[in-house]
């Protein structure tokens, strides 16, 4: 068993130095979450200590908590419990980022009465990846902080800022150069000797006085979304006009339902299945490049071409049974294709026949099972993540199999039994069958 703590604390000159030490992304767990707390909790009985510096061990600050799971929720211990705690601080306290500070680990950043960061650190807020709004602040504190503009900016796209980007856009206070750890406590001296008293950003409102432009970079916002936004762009979008209309502590609130609606939702469900199925996969399927785009190995585009070999055979069906090839498209661009696969047309939101897209996901469905029951892949997260990366499959539904399993794989089972006698393609077989018989579906 580890004895390590997981937040180191000394104090030095009447500063608190905490050290996130839950290496290798200094991971937001609930454990850590606890420990950080209690480090607090002893920081508040000291009388003489002057101000606070929150840094981390090694080349990362924090990667908050992968997949949106456990750092929520209303206890004393959750993520937005611990920003809140930290920012009501009666001493100022200062984060020091070294590396990325994504997601949690960027709102644990905000809770902090300043921030200095290095050159190549990087600050972010992937959650809409997975089809979530953040839920430690970050939806109300960025447009304090730094506009309506930007915090929708860097919400909407997810994608991270570098360090003199960070202090362009105001998220910052300064670079770091040379030992990160010794600028931090540099910051908290300097903070001390000249009596300076920085301003949690929930109580600032500078960057908001202008009520009306920041509605109107919010409407270009939502126009920008187009017709079938995903829920998570909504929602962050709303949020951020709460954070206009809304005391912070309200605002705060309307963030956690928006958080609860969308972790509910099966866009988010199918979003961050997939977001496990592309860490678990095997390298000989599939692999990331250097850049980060993933590509379908050798024994991923047998898998590739099984699945699409099932879906003509299902779309051959289907015209000759009468379906049109526009309606075919359609059944594909409604669900967030960028086409059809007949090049036949079809638009969002046109009226499609049930059972066209039903036809289709259920030979995906059938076909896929059969890929486990041969050892093609060794779960059905693998024939998602290759769905999505070799045929295009839209990241909100996630892939063919984690998209049954959402909508329900007993009434899936049902309709394939119905249809197994029109072709072999929709005969389900064990690993289908058994995973109906279990409230988790396919094992992952």
């Amino acid at each position: 068993m580890d004895d390590r703590p997981l937040v180191r604390f000394r104090v030095t000159e009447n500063i608190a130095l905490l050290y996130l030490a839950n290496p290798p992304g200094n991971a937001l767990t609930a454990p850590l979450r606890r420990a950080l707390s209690d480090r607090l909790d002893e920081i508040e009985r000291r009388d003489r200590i002057e101000a606070i510096v929150l840094m981390a061990e090694g080349p990362v600050f924090s990667e908050g908590l992968p997949g949106g799971q456990g750092k929520g929720g209303g206890d004393a211990h959750s993520l937005r419990a611990l920003c809140g705690r930290i920012e009501g601080l009666p001493i100022p306290s200062v984060a020091v980022l070294n590396g990325g500070a994504l997601g949690g680990g960027a709102d644990l950043a905000l809770a902090c009465h300043m921030r200095v960061a290095t050159r190549s650190a990087r600050l972010g807020f992937p959650d809409i990846a997975i089809g979530l709004p953040p839920d430690g602040g970050a939806t109300q504190r960025l447009p304090r902080l730094a506009g309506a503009d930007i915090a929708l900016r860097l919400l909407l796209t997810g994608r991270p800022v570098a360090g003199q980007t960070a202090l362009d856009f105001g998220l910052i206070d300064g670079i770091i150069e040379g030992d990160p750890h010794s600028a931090g406590f540099a910051t908290a001296r300097r903070i001390i000797d000249e009596g300076l008293r920085p301003v949690p950003i929930r109580d600032r409102r500078d960057r908001l006085i202008d009520g009306a432009a920041a509605m109107a970079v919010i409407a270009r916002a939502r126009d920008a979304l187009g017709p079938a936004p995903l829920l998570a762009a909504r929602r962050i979008t709303d949020c951020v006009e709460a954070a206009l209309l809304l005391p912070f502590d309200a605002g705060l609130d309307f963030e956690a339902e928006a958080h609860a609606e969308c972790h509910a939702h099966s866009e988010s469900r199918a979003m961050r299945a997939l977001f496990l199925a592309e860490r678990r996969i095997s390298p000989m399927l599939l692999v990331a490049d250097d850049a980060g785009r993933r590509h379908p190995r050798p024994d991923g585009q047998i898998v590739i071409g099984r699945l699409g070999a099932a879906q003509r055979r299902a779309i051959d069906w289907l015209m000759a049974d009468g379906v049109r090839g526009e309606d075919i498209d359609a059944a594909f661009v409604t669900r967030g294709f960028a086409r059809g696969p007949l090049g036949a047309g079809g638009s969002p939101g046109a009226p499609v026949k049930p059972e066209v897209w039903s036809r289709i996901a259920g030979a995906l469905l059938a076909e896929g099972a059969r890929l486990i029951e041969e050892g093609k892949v060794r779960r059905a997260g693998d024939i998602d993540a290759l769905a999505v990366h070799g045929m295009g499959w839209p990241r909100r539904l996630g892939g063919p199999m984690i998209s049954a399993q959402i909508a329900g794989l007993a009434g899936q089972l049902r309709r394939l039994r119905d249809w197994q006698n029109d072709d072999s393609l929709w005969m389900p077989s064990t690993p289908l069958v058994e995973a109906t018989k279990t409230a988790d579906g396919f094992p992952t």
